[in-house]
């Protein structure tokens, strides 16, 4: 795994010599091209918004990622690594939004060093930008809603949700496709069912962060694992 300013191939000799210059998980902290400077720190050094690309060995597919004010680097772009269910919006060929997954799937799509974030990864993330509408409790604090306006614009603003949205998929039907993102958390959400004999517990649902360009407002809610959603991924 490795990462290389914005438009570097790793075959070329700039891109040789990032890669032979800095370890395995540092990132190339750069806001403009190297042309106009730009200095480099590990992933853990808690820079705030710094870019970077970072390249999926298993497909090559590219992804920008950015260390926000947690001090996460998170995926700025859907994940579009294929997997058995995974489907893009449509069932289109490509898909400028990535791709959409189960749960299940979701849970382990994520490349070595990245996994899906947890219901804590999102919440502590969005805290630093605003809030999430909580739509899993009775009663929302007050200002909630008008936080989670504030998240939405603050994460449109830094690219978080720059290619909107990629909507969702449920048995054989894709919607909100346009006007919603829907990003997985890897949390099970609480509620269920024992089977008849008593011996296993099943969770259906998981929690998952909604996108809601229609009103600019950013929500926490669940649903059924077998649903599509897109997948944001952060460095473990």
């Amino acid at each position: 795994m490795y990462f290389l300013p914005f438009g570097e191939s790793q075959n070329t000799t700039l891109g040789k010599m990032m890669i032979n210059k800095f370890p395995v998980g540092y990132a190339i902290v750069c806001g403009l091209a190297l042309s106009l400077g730009c200095s480099f720190g590990s992933s853990k050094s808690g820079v705030k918004g710094s870019d970077a690309i970072f390249v999926d060995e298993r497909d090559g597919h590219s992804y920008s990622v950015a260390i926000l004010k947690d001090g996460r680097k998170w995926m700025l772009d859907n994940l579009d690594y294929e997997s058995p269910a995974s489907s893009y919006y449509a069932d289109a060929e490509t898909g400028e939004y990535g791709r959409l997954y189960p749960w299940n799937e979701a849970m382990n799509v994520c490349p070595e060093g990245w996994k899906l974030p947890s219901d804590t990864n999102w919440n502590e993330m969005i805290k630093f930008y605003g809030d999430a509408s909580n739509s899993l409790m009775s009663e929302r604090p007050e200002g909630q809603f008008e936080r989670s306006k504030t998240a939405f614009l603050a994460l449109q603003k830094i690219g978080f949700i720059k290619t909107f949205p990629g909507g969702k998929k449920y048995g054989y039907d894709f919607s909100s496709g346009g006007s919603r993102a829907l990003f997985w958390s890897s949390t099970e959400a609480e509620g269920g069912f024992f089977t008849m004999d008593g011996e296993e517990f099943i969770n259906e649902n998981a929690i998952f962060y909604l996108f809601n360009n229609e009103n600019g407002a950013l929500y926490r809610n669940s649903n059924r694992k077998e649903s599509l959603y897109s997948c944001r991924c952060v460095e473990e």
